[in-house]
């Protein structure tokens, strides 16, 4: 049954009027094709044949997943179930790093995104977010603080990050250096509206990220950015048939180069 499911849902492709939909589908069925390509458990020609029994157990209950969830309404699909975050563009203008950001979980996108920024810029250490920590003020005082993420550098504490809502559209996440009040980077971020083209690109979580630090900080991040967001774009932006046709065409060569 699964086998009949999954080679008819990748015959019929994602192309479709269904508003939100096909670009959800797209995102899903192409990170599948590619999954059961790499595996050796695709053919495309004469008609697509799926070798199931090929397939990692993973695999197979990742599809099974996408298969259910098709029949749900719209709102209720969530691209990139086993992803933490998608870097659809960074934004090459003057000014704050500027990222157009999707993912599944809109709280915790921006959240990662800066932590993995931090790590990579500044040779910090990130150890996950914390319900209850004391940290030392420059004062020397003990503070209290909540839901928070700490940096270390060389085991010792160097910067704690937290969350700051101004309603349910506006959050920012605001980086402090322990020892040096007058040190911090800001970053603010909303969920994209239609002015934003969010209907337009029909992503289901689609997010405006911006990142106020240094001039260098900002360069390093958008290095270490890059590959991922050239990553994203050419796995994620094709239809299904685009994928499929670049599949075949890979298929030949190998034929062709094969002794």
């Amino acid at each position: 049954m699964l086998k009949e499911r999954l080679e008819r849902a990748l015959s019929k492709g994602t192309r479709s009027r269904e508003g939100i939909r096909p670009s959800v589908d797209r995102y899903r069925w192409n990170e599948i094709t590619y999954s059961i390509h790499y595996q050796g458990a695709l053919r495309l020609k004469p008609k697509i044949d799926v070798e199931v029994e090929r397939l990692s157990n993973e695999c197979k209950d990742k599809i099974k997943m996408v298969l259910q969830t098709r029949e749900a309404k719209p709102t209720e699909i969530c691209p990139f179930a086993d992803m933490a975050l998608g870097i659809r563009r960074i934004i090459p203008e003057d000014g704050p790093l500027r990222i157009e950001l999707t993912g599944d979980e809109f709280d915790k996108i921006s959240w990662i995104l800066t932590a993995t920024i931090l790590e990579g810029t500044m040779g910090w250490h990130y150890e996950g977010k914390e319900k209850i920590v004391y940290v030392r003020t420059k004062k020397g005082k003990l503070k209290r603080m909540k839901n928070v993420g700490l940096f270390y550098e060389n085991k010792k504490p160097i910067a704690v990050m937290f969350c700051r809502k101004f309603g349910d559209d506006h959050e920012e996440i605001l980086v402090k250096w322990l020892e040096c009040d007058d040190r911090q980077i800001l970053v603010e971020y909303k969920p994209a509206g239609r002015s934003d083209g969010g209907s337009r690109l029909g992503y289901r979580y689609f997010i405006d990220y911006v990142m106020f630090s240094s001039p260098w900080v900002k360069q390093r991040a958008i290095e270490i950015l890059a590959p991922l967001e050239r990553s994203f774009n050419e796995k994620y932006e094709p239809t299904l048939t685009q994928t499929k046709r670049e599949l075949m065409h890979h298929s030949r060569q190998n034929i062709v180069a094969s002794p």
